[in-house]
């Protein structure tokens, strides 16, 4: 635990309890990533908030990124604050950079003088305990931030809501630690997430949901899993753009790193994928009676997998996972192809010739290039029930309104 003691210099009227960033001169290498700010806005120590460096702007400057602040009412004075400490840290105690025992004993010492921030600064201890989330169970919620940060992608809405994600005691469905991740039937009803089928069976497993809105467009998505995290095989996301009419799913799968034959990283298909593919090659796309200028598509195409690298959990970072999306049909097309030197199944950048990346993805889901245009929903009901008995956690999302460029004509198909 590192803390950090900076005075901003800015209003506090216009700073209060929102993000704000500022840069600081000859700053070495020391600061953590994400840390506990103490803040001051001119006189006294008057916000505690999380503090997350950025990248360098200049020749020794840095950009940091203060949000989650909590009001110290009334301010407190530095040497008030450096009295309540152990007496042989008071002279450790300044504006920069803490060292950890003096971080403990400076953020205990706070909680004594103001009893309100005790749960706040707890809430941010917990937030940074980095080691906590390489516990078994996260790397689902890996996926699962990734899958939600894609639907959001579809819809044009800035990821930076998910950051406020807030851990609980034991690895959970990420939708869980987001705020407001309750289940509501007026978010089914009003978001129409009835596209997806009969929800008496679907909503039983379900285990949150959340509303994203910004800029006349909206993101609704539900998890839906009846298995613990920690045994969780698989994620998958069932994506619905409301103005297309147009159903897309995604179906995680991770590399390994193939040092052995020299391939680099590579998916090697288990027992269990021939099963998976065959559910989804029974989505047969319906395609509309007259095609008309928002169901038109590139291809008839609706199942994706996501191949892509093991990685950390890191709940505050705004970056989707970088892999490989392939469509089902060219997944089966580069079967006798994608292959390693001894002749088993590889699929990865050293084999395949060809992928779509997040940005391409992204871009041809939110304008409609890709996706289904017809009437699914009997079979992707039935696909849910089934993905969810395999021990898979499966991410419904339904995706309103187009960003910046409305539609000129709405369809009804």
């Amino acid at each position: 635990m590192r803390a950090l003691l900076k005075s901003v210099g800015s209003d506090l009227a216009e700073i209060a309890l929102e993000a704000r960033e500022f840069t600081m001169v000859g700053v070495g290498q020391g600061i953590p990533k994400l840390t506990v700010g103490l803040l001051s806005f001119g006189e006294g120590l008057a916000g505690v908030g999380l503090v997350e460096k950025g990248a360098a702007v200049a020749t020794r400057r840095r950009r940091f990124t203060v949000r989650e602040i909590e009001l110290i009412e009334p301010t407190l004075d530095l040497d008030e604050l450096a009295a309540e400490v152990p007496a042989q840290l008071r002279g450790h105690v300044h504006l920069g950079l803490l060292a950890p025992r003096t971080s403990e004993e400076t953020l205990a010492a706070l909680g004594r003088l103001r009893p309100v921030l005790r749960p706040h600064i707890e809430s941010l201890r917990r937030r940074i305990a980095e080691p906590v989330f390489r516990r078994r169970g996260y790397e689902t919620a890996v996926l699962e931030k990734d899958a939600i940060g894609l639907a959001l992608g579809f819809q044009g809405i800035e990821r930076d809501e998910l950051r406020l994600w807030r851990p609980e005691e034991e690895p959970a469905p990420f939708l869980g630690g987001l705020p407001h991740a309750t289940l509501r039937e007026d978010q089914i009803v009003n978001h129409d997430l009835g596209v997806f089928g009969d929800w008496e069976v679907v909503a039983q497993s379900a285990v949150g949901a959340v509303h994203f809105q910004r800029d006349g467009v909206g993101v609704t998505v539900v998890n839906v899993n009846r298995t613990p995290v920690e045994e969780v095989l698989g994620v998958d996301l069932l994506y619905f753009h409301e103005v297309y009419r147009s159903f897309v799913l995604v179906q995680y799968k991770r590399f390994e790193d193939d040092r052995e034959d020299g391939l680099g990283p590579v998916y090697r298909p288990d027992e269990a994928l021939e099963g998976e593919l065959e559910l989804m090659r029974q989505i047969v796309p319906t395609p509309p009676d007259p095609v008309d200028q928002l169901s038109y598509r590139l291809g008839p195409g609706v199942c994706y997998l996501k191949l892509c690298k093991s990685v950390r959990f890191d709940p505050y970072s705004r970056d989707l996972i970088a892999g490989m999306y392939l469509p089902l049909e060219y997944f089966d097309a580069c079967e006798p192809t994608a292959r390693g030197p001894r002749g088993g199944r590889a699929y990865g950048y050293s084999t395949i010739p060809r992928h779509l990346n997040n940005t391409q993805f992204i871009d041809l889901v939110q304008d409609g290039w890709i996706g289904s245009s017809g009437a699914l929903s009997d079979e992707l009901q039935a696909l849910v029930e089934s993905l969810i008995e395999r021990g898979r956690s499966v991410l419904l999302a339904s995706g309103s309104g187009v960003r910046g460029r409305p539609p000129r004509a709405a369809y009804r198909g």
